[in-house]
């Protein structure tokens, strides 16, 4: 039997809805028995992320309710005992008493939820993950993972956060809830760490620039930290570090589980192709290939960078 992590983000946990649909991808694989979440993020264009309103929390009441109201209606539609709100109300002062303790919350209120809702252990990241004053992964981490984690059980844990060297809760800076779910794979010695959102792979450009673009089927790090580099919106540097040349990392859709996705994968095992993406960073279009700039174009003042990232998009992948 195989052990994988998922890590879900904030658009798969933004409603009862999404979080049925994760039920069904942990039902679908029982090698499933490791899931970091993310903090409810948005049900829609207009919405508003928890982690954004529990910022806003720190100066605006409004918002506050707003986060107790989403997280009860969260329960009340999963049929489940109010545990994460009525903690929200209980802890108000306590959670509004720092940034980083009030950011963490909803991670922490997104796991307490869900856990009950699946029926998965609950374990705190606060009891493992071990954050220096630089923001780094301290490697004492990775031993408590193994006193607090056991691999005949199932375990849902919040992302984002862990503790200071002051025994308060810090976040990541960078990263967010894809550090976690690294960490936790490293921990586990995951054979697979699925990373669950609400597109299906890396693209081969911002679909917001070239209407359907390819899903590139298979990255090897190097060329993932290169698109990274480029401006490509893929995982930052720090959200792989932990796994990096390890772990075989699954970017899959909640919404279209079946899906392939793109696999990230040590670059011994993988057999590389060009060209791989269309990106833009500072007024720069690039094109990539294997761990290379096949080409680069610099945005002239009177360019439509649309019509110059379609141009070379179509000139390289037809």
């Amino acid at each position: 039997m195989k052990t994988i992590v998922c890590k879900f983000g904030g658009t798969s946990l933004a409603s009862s809805g999404q979080m049925k649909k994760i039920r069904a991808i942990l039902d679908d694989n029982t090698d499933r028995k490791f899931v970091v979440v993310s903090a409810p993020g948005k049900r829609s264009a207009d919405d508003e992320k928890i982690t954004d309103l529990l910022y806003a929390s720190l100066k605006d009441d409004n918002a506050w309710n707003k986060v107790v109201t989403r997280f009860f209606s969260l329960e009340r539609d999963l049929n489940l005992n109010h545990t994460a709100s009525d903690y929200l109300i209980v802890n108000k002062k306590e959670i509004l008493s720092s940034k980083d303790f009030a950011a963490s919350r909803g991670e922490y209120c997104s796991a307490l939820v869900f856990s009950s809702f699946i029926g998965w252990n609950f374990v705190d990241s606060y009891d493992f993950v071990r954050i220096n004053d630089n923001g780094m992964i301290d490697d004492e981490t990775y031993s408590l993972i193994n006193e607090v984690i056991k691999n005949d059980q199932r375990y849902v844990i919040p992302g984002f956060y862990g503790k200071g060297n002051d025994n308060k809760v810090k976040t990541f800076s960078r990263g967010g809830s894809d550090i976690t779910g690294a960490i936790v794979a490293k921990g586990v010695n995951a054979d697979l760490y699925e990373n669950w959102s609400d597109v299906s792979g890396v693209m081969a450009a911002n679909p917001r620039i070239v209407d359907n673009p390819k899903i590139i089927d298979e990255l090897s790090y190097d060329e993932l930290e290169l698109l990274a580099s480029c401006g490509a919106e893929v995982f930052h540097h720090d959200a792989v570090a932990p796994v990096k040349d390890k772990i075989v990392i699954n970017i899959k859709n909640t919404n279209s589980p079946s899906d392939k996705g793109t696999f990230i994968v040590n670059a011994n095992k993988h057999k590389s192709v060009n060209p791989l993406a269309v990106s833009v960073k500072d007024k720069t279009v690039y094109v990539l290939g294997n761990n290379t700039v096949l080409e680069q174009y610099a945005l002239k003042s009177d360019d439509n960078e649309k019509e110059v990232v379609n141009r070379l998009y179509k000139k390289y992948f037809g």
